[in-house]
This record gives C-alpha cells, structure tokens and sequence, in this order.
C-alpha cells in the first residue's frame, strides 16, 4: 500500500471515530455510580472468599480423613508384626 493511500486512510479514520462514537452503543449505555461498583465489588469478594473456605474445608476434611485410613492401617501393621 502507498503512503498516500495509507495516509488518506488514516485521516478518514480520524473524522469518522468521532461520528461513529456518537451513534455506538457505548455512547448510549448508561453509567453506574461509584457507590454500587464498590457494593458488587464488596458482594463478589465475600462470595470469592466464602467459596474459598468452602473449599478449604472440604480439602481439610478430605485430609483427616485420609490421616485417619493412614494411622488404622499403620496400626494394622504393627498389630500383624507382633
């Protein structure tokens, strides 16, 4: 492509943004105040943190009772040597 092409490209960009930006659908959203972002943003960082320990409670529970399989079978084992 020439630079003259690429130029006369660049400066129909440069008029059109602004023309285009008027009539998206950005331009039309409406916005949110500060107030509810930070509330949501609260909301789902207590949701986050509850599933957390959730998880971490159901992995601590997985663990004893595998500690518990673990210490029955390594007295079974003692029981057979004596």
């Amino acid at each position: 492509m020439t630079r003259f092409k690429l130029l006369i490209l660049l400066g129909l960009q440069l008029f059109a943004t602004q023309a285009w930006a008027q009539e998206s659908i950005a331009a039309s959203e409406k916005t949110m105040t500060g107030g509810s972002l930070a509330l949501i943003s609260y909301i789902v960082l207590w949701f986050m943190l509850l599933a957390y320990f959730v998880v971490l409670t159901v992995r601590l529970n997985q663990v004893k009772t595998d500690n518990r399989v673990l210490a029955k079978r390594i007295d079974d084992l003692f029981k057979e040597m004596t």
